[in-house]
């Protein structure tokens, strides 16, 4: 049994709820990241999901946000206090990365998030934009700062970021990892188990986002965007892919410097990839 967070346990606590067997399933075990993943079985045998996530305004995000999803296909939040949220197990089997079947379903699933909000075009010099374009900056900087770009690398990433940044980009409720690892099969269907980061933002960023941690195959992507829809922020997606693509790189490098995650290579290969 794994020792439980103190914040979880007291959240357990408050709610009544008796445990007979805690495991942590953390995705990235051994990193200083705050964040942590428990399965926890109940005396009553019922099976919930703990968490302690980044902090308490990424609990309220989920307390905001996740009630907001299509019902169905993702966990309930019960419970949140503080950085610990208890939250509804979903039963099935994973998701394989080659499923084609599951990459359209799954492209369909997303659509439906980004339709929880009204989607709303933001020019270039609109704040919320110009903010994710200064964090791809940062985010280059600290790898570059940090050893894991050479200079040449780091001056064809920056040059791609500013020829290649798009004149608009679409705002609205953004899923911000959905990929094949955090889908299961369940008896509702197709589930997304891991939504800790829904919030509004960028939709082109989500899409990238998911073309990244989800390798497709080009029948698989065909099938995704089939799912998706061809919407105005699809066919914004598709006509600046390299920007949205090198941005969410750079962010998940930035992530895996920070924490001390293992993996960094992949991200910085992609970004060696379009740059090319």
């Amino acid at each position: 049994m794994s020792r439980l967070d103190p914040a979880l346990g007291a959240l357990l606590e408050e709610e009544r709820l008796a445990v007979a067997r805690a495991t942590e399933i953390t995705a990235l075990p051994g990193t200083d990241a705050p964040r942590r993943t428990y399965r926890i079985d109940l005396e009553d045998g019922r099976r919930l999901k703990g968490r302690i996530v980044s902090g308490p305004d990424r609990a309220e995000r989920m307390r905001r946000w996740l009630p907001a999803l299509p019902k169905g296909r993702f966990p309930v939040l019960l419970a949140a206090a503080g950085s610990a949220t208890l939250e509804s197990w979903i039963p099935g089997f994973s998701c394989r990365e080659s499923d084609e079947a599951a990459a359209e379903t799954a492209g369909a699933l997303l659509s439906l998030v980004h339709q929880s909000l009204v989607p709303e075009r933001l020019s270039e010099s609109e704040p919320r934009f110009a903010a994710w374009c200064a964090d791809a900056e940062r985010w280059l900087s600290e790898l570059r700062t940090a050893g894991h770009l050479d200079d040449a690398l780091a001056r064809r990433v920056g040059d791609h970021l500013e020829g290649l940044r798009p004149m608009s980009a679409t705002w609205g409720l953004r899923h911000g990892d959905l990929c094949a690892e955090n889908l299961v099969h369940g008896a509702a269907g197709l589930c997304c188990i891991d939504n800790v980061t829904v919030a509004p933002g960028l939709i082109e960023s989500d899409l990238a986002q998911t073309f990244y941690r989800w390798p497709m195959t080009p029948s698989q992507r065909e099938r995704f965007l089939r799912g998706y829809g061809r919407g105005e922020a699809a066919v914004s997606f598709l006509r600046h892919e390299d920007f949205w693509i090198i941005t969410a790189a750079l962010r998940a490098g930035a992530f895996r410097l920070r924490h001390r995650a293992p993996a960094i290579g992949v991200p910085l290969d992609v970004l060696s990839q379009r740059v090319a």
